[in-house]
């Protein structure tokens, strides 16, 4: 990282088209996870998409995005980036990716993502009641048909829950309190798919508070802020466990101990790697907060950018004592701690119809035995050509 002194810190470069692809999957060889750091959530998900194609399933590839929202603005939890985020922390004990942006990490988080019973797993020792009871806690909507995330029904024997951390909703099928299938279903035809042997559930939201944690808030809210306060709308919808599309913004009033993305995986062997200046991309972020908050802090009741975002100090930690390394498109100079990788970049190869063999090009490329040529082909491509 640019600033960052470490010798844990290290550079490639040369690194262009797919290569920094095999890079990547290369580097799970070494390491148990591989977080990729980019600059927005769009970047993240492309990403996530090309790798698809270089890492075996033996890795799990996951995207922590951020909530895309502006500096110190109202973040309504969008399901399918919750569910993401979530995917994320299911997987965090499995060697693989995530790939994340500089948005998503400096943020602080809720300390429910790190709780033992944050993610519940339904099996088939599961009971009825005990479901039911589970899903009215984490806030799950009860509706007569299941569309969207966070919902289920129940219809006798039957409770259909579709849960925020799955591409799938379930159907689970009793007898009595004994839970004797679990089957994925369609919610366009209701129809199930498939059994499964269990899946999980976690709360509908990254913030759903408990008693302590609303008594907690209400002492908080009265030494940061005036007697005016008490009689907001926001302290209101909070002190009475209403949803409040604020409370992001409100991180270290709702909870003593609250976490960052980085608290979400277990000790082991981590390497991140980017190809932006993360030390300059945090820095304009700070910047962002904290004009917003000298413009506004005598005409909202809002917290210092240093109560929402993590420490300068505290990211600086994380990447000096972790393995680093920035990529680059272009070579570099090299020394102990930087290096160029070995890849040769293709020639151009062009179908010209207007020549008497349009593929004259190819047919060069193909008889040169400089290069070692590897076709793949999926199901999806066989697919489409048919």
């Amino acid at each position: 990282m640019e600033g960052i002194n470490s010798k844990k810190n290290k550079y490639a470069g040369s690194l262009y088209g797919s290569s920094p692809l095999y890079f990547i999957r290369n580097q799970l060889n070494e390491y148990k996870k591989v977080i990729i750091i980019v600059e927005n959530n769009s970047q993240a998900l492309n990403l996530q998409e090309e790798l698809k194609s270089f890492i075996g399933t033996e890795s799990t590839i996951d995207v922590f995005l951020n909530y895309e929202t502006l500096p110190y603005e109202e973040i309504l939890e969008d399901k399918e980036i919750l569910s993401k985020r979530i995917q994320t922390i299911i997987n965090k004990d499995h060697p693989g990716i995530v790939i994340t942006n500089i948005q998503a990490i400096v943020r602080r988080l809720s300390s429910n993502l790190i709780k033992d019973d944050f993610l519940k797993k339904v099996d088939h020792s599961s009971k009825y009641s005990e479901i039911i009871n589970q899903l009215n806690s984490m806030k799950f909507e009860k509706t007569n048909i299941i569309q969207n995330k966070g919902e289920f029904t129940i219809k006798g024997p039957i409770i259909d829950v579709y849960p925020i951390c799955s591409s799938n909703p379930y159907r689970l099928q009793f007898d009595d309190e004994s839970l004797e299938t679990i089957k994925i279903f369609n919610t366009d035809t209701q129809i199930t798919i498939n059994e499964e042997k269990s899946f999980y559930i976690c709360d509908t939201s990254e913030v759903l508070l408990t008693d302590s944690e609303i008594k907690y808030y209400t002492n908080q809210a009265a030494e940061r802020f005036d007697k005016e306060y008490l009689g907001d709308i926001e302290y209101q919808r909070i002190t009475n466990n209403i949803p409040c599309q604020n409370v992001h913004n409100l991180i270290p009033l709702v909870y003593k101990d609250h976490c960052t993305f980085f608290d979400l995986f277990n000790d082991g062997t981590m390497l991140y790697v980017s190809s932006l200046d993360i030390q300059t991309e945090i820095k304009m972020i700070y910047l962002k907060y904290q004009k917003f908050y000298a413009q506004n802090v005598n005409l909202k009741y809002i917290l210092q950018p240093d109560d929402i975002l993590i420490s300068h100090e505290h990211l600086k930690n994380i990447f000096i004592n972790n393995e680093y390394i920035k990529i680059s498109n272009f070579k570099i100079p090299s020394n102990q701690n930087s290096h160029n990788e070995h890849i040769r970049k293709l020639p151009t190869i062009l179908i010209d119809n207007k020549k008497s063999n349009p593929y004259s090009d190819l047919y060069k490329f193909l008889k040169n035995r400089l290069y070692k040529i590897n076709i793949f082909m999926t199901r999806n491509s066989l697919k489409k050509r048919n």
